[in-house]
């Protein structure tokens, strides 16, 4: 046990705090007088995460929650893989999405679980999807199932002509 474990921390870092015991790393931990108040309250403000790995400019990975402390913008998150509050990516995942395969609560994409759901193919309470839909209220121009479901015919289909 550390000398002094039951005072109060002294408004400076620790050797053993400065860095991460599994990779080595330096920890962002700041002090009562730090002026990024982001890195102290985490809880607060949210955090980010985003993988070095890149494929067409976007990283693998990005995950992003609450807001920037610098900024006071909620965070967005894009990526391949993006989740968080708002996200954008391939595959994406928050409260509200866009992208391909999309599971939110507000999501617009190909493949859309959401409460409120549009895309290619759509999911949830709310679903208007281009060829498929399923919901409460279901709204497609080919399939739709649901509570509600409403079927948008955009072919027309020609009078046959009497004979005379």
């Amino acid at each position: 046990m550390r000398a002094g474990a039951g005072l109060p921390r002294e408004p400076e870092l620790d050797a053993i705090d400065m860095y991460c015991p599994h990779c080595g790393k330096p920890l962002p931990i700041y002090t009562a007088g730090s002026n990024r108040p982001g890195l102290l309250f985490p809880w607060l403000f949210g955090f980010e995460y985003r993988t070095q790995a890149r494929l067409f400019g976007w990283p693998l990975v990005h995950v992003a929650f609450g807001y920037n402390p610098h900024t006071g913008l909620p965070r967005l998150a894009r990526g391949i893989i993006a989740v968080g509050n708002f996200a954008i990516g391939l595959v994406a995942i928050g409260g509200i999405a866009a992208g391909g395969l999309v599971l939110s609560g507000i999501g617009l994409g190909i493949g859309v679980l959401a409460g409120i759901a549009v895309g290619w193919t759509a999911i949830g309470g709310i679903a208007l999807g281009i060829t498929f839909a399923i919901g409460g209220l279901a709204i497609s121009i080919k399939h739709a199932i649901g509570g509600l479901p409403l079927i948008l015919y955009l072919y027309t289909v020609k009078p046959s002509i009497a004979r005379t």
